[in-house]
């Protein structure tokens, strides 16, 4: 029998060789509670479960649900704990996931903090890396070699296959970085875990051992759990013939294979197709806007920039004016209730900070984020308007809008506009 054929015999719990007692666990990955991503809820139950009888330490990074995972002022993470699973929050950047570039940004910096301090912890008997971000691995096969523990990779996410895919990454030096760094954690893990036999067969193709590999499907025993006659679930969808999409709806996810099939098969009544979950490209897919897998073919150009807009443009002077009483204006600082309160001086992560704590005298607090909607767009118009009358700025006079370099700030530039 071929070790990728579908038996529930493969599929059965890995039997552990670790002595009974409680074993340190050491996790690493970017995602955990209160996150909504799918591996990030996976782990936190894992995490909890393990926590009963094991001591488990989770390097995660900040939170997309939570305001700051910091209370007690500016620092590079912070420690609390989820029951009994110690969790340790990097300070990372938080931009927005729909843009590639800001998420670069985002899993680059949790990388580095996360190195930081787990070089700093205490040597745990097992290390347990995932795959967000791509080269977690790599690190957790550094922090092996130099604690001499066990490593178990749990792999998600195949790179760089999913990066020339998809085609979210051309450079061949970052497509080389990614192989050989997946090719370093594949070497130096003593176990390799897979969602499913597709992904071994690839791993196994790379030259990895077979016995290093085993497929552990997310939470569900594929052997036992089988459709039920009756389903509550399928009921609601009328008894039709489901089609289902269940994870992530991202940037990395090719979606256009399901949607065009439903698009081919929208007359046939009997069968609905379902994507459900949440990502950058949600948004995008609930309003039907067009979808396509050519690959970009951007052509050669030259561009000029524009002369500078002195009209969108404030001075100190205009500022100084404006706090003196010599000219009528507002003032609105857009940055974090920290900043503006002088307890931190930077966004978390940002090294550029700024000279000194507090805000400018007169100035009304108005975070940029709460112009946005839980979906990434601006707020209605009557919401805005709300928003900005309620704390004085009535638009009547000129309004400054400002933060510590002018990104945030254009952002409340353009919504008052």
């Amino acid at each position: 029998m071929d070790y990728f054929d579908e038996t529930s015999d493969l599929e059965s719990p890995v039997e552990s060789n670790t002595p009974a007692g409680r074993t340190r666990v050491l996790f690493l990955n970017r995602s955990f509670w209160p996150d909504r991503e799918a591996t990030g809820q996976f782990l936190t139950e894992l995490c909890d479960d393990l926590s009963a009888d094991h001591e488990v330490t989770i390097v995660a990074g900040p939170s997309y649900h939570i305001e700051d995972g910091n209370s007690a002022g500016f620092r590079l993470w912070s420690r609390q704990r989820r029951g009994k699973v110690t969790v340790i929050r990097t300070r990372g950047t938080r931009f927005s996931k729909s843009n590639l570039a800001g998420r670069l940004v985002n899993l680059g910096t949790y990388y580095l903090l996360a190195a930081i301090v787990a070089f700093r912890l205490p040597r745990p008997d097992v290390i347990v890396a995932e795959t967000d971000p791509p080269l977690l691995g790599a690190l957790a096969a550094v922090l092996k070699r130099r604690w001499r523990c066990r490593l178990i990779y749990n792999v998600r996410d195949l790179y760089p296959d999913i990066a020339e895919v998809t085609g979210g990454v051309h450079s061949p030096f970052l497509l080389e970085l990614l192989r050989r760094g997946n090719d370093y954690a594949y070497d130096r893990a003593d176990l390799i875990v897979t969602l499913g036999h597709d992904m071994a067969r690839r791993i196994v193709d790379k030259g990895v051992p077979i016995d290093k590999v085993v497929v552990v499907p997310d939470w569900v025993d594929c052997g036992r759990i089988r459709p039920l006659e009756g389903n509550p679930l399928r009921r609601t969808f009328g008894g039709k013939f489901v089609v289902m999409y269940s994870g992530n709806i991202g940037l990395s996810q090719q979606l256009e294979a399901v949607l065009e099939a439903a698009a081919r098969l929208r007359d046939d009544d009997r069968i609905l197709f379902a994507l459900i979950g949440e990502g950058a490209r949600k948004k995008w897919l609930e309003e039907k806007r067009p979808l396509t897998t050519d690959a970009a073919n951007p052509a050669k150009t030259s561009y000029h920039a524009s002369e500078p807009n002195e009209k969108v443009r404030a001075y100190r002077q205009d500022v100084e004016a404006i706090v003196g009483k010599k000219s009528a204006g507002q003032l609105v600082d857009v940055r974090s209730a920290d900043e503006f309160s002088g307890k931190v001086i930077a966004p978390p992560g940002m090294t550029e900070t700024a000279q000194r704590g507090g805000h400018i005298p007169g100035a009304a607090s108005i975070p940029w984020a709460q112009a946005a909607a839980e979906d990434g767009t601006f707020k209605p118009f009557e919401a805005l308007k709300q928003l900005y009358q309620g704390k004085g700025i009535s638009g009547k006079d000129e309004v400054i809008a400002y933060c510590r370099i002018g990104e945030r700030s254009s952002h409340t530039w353009f919504v008052l506009k």
